[in-house]
């Protein structure tokens, strides 16, 4: 599994500073270390499965906070 440069032309660019980027529906790629708006489990340029979430224990509470609660904002942010 090897970056080929295609994720470069479906980089997803940072949404409004409300909106998280998971929260938003990107998705993260490991190996080509790039954001995609993609509807696919897997990048379309090597292959490897995207994230779907943050690592980060405090930020995954915050996406589900942000999940089930659409209509409030998010404190802290």
């Amino acid at each position: 599994m090897v970056c080929k440069g295609i994720c470069e032309r479906l980089r997803a660019y940072k949404p409004s500073a409300r909106l998280g980027r998971y929260a938003a529906g990107q998705r993260r790629c490991q190996i080509c270390e790039v954001f995609l708006k993609w509807p696919s489990l897997s990048c379309p340029c090597c292959g490897h499965k995207l994230r779907m979430s943050p690592r980060n224990m405090k930020l995954k509470g915050i996406l589900k906070a942000g999940l089930a609660q659409p209509n409030q904002t998010i404190a802290g942010k």
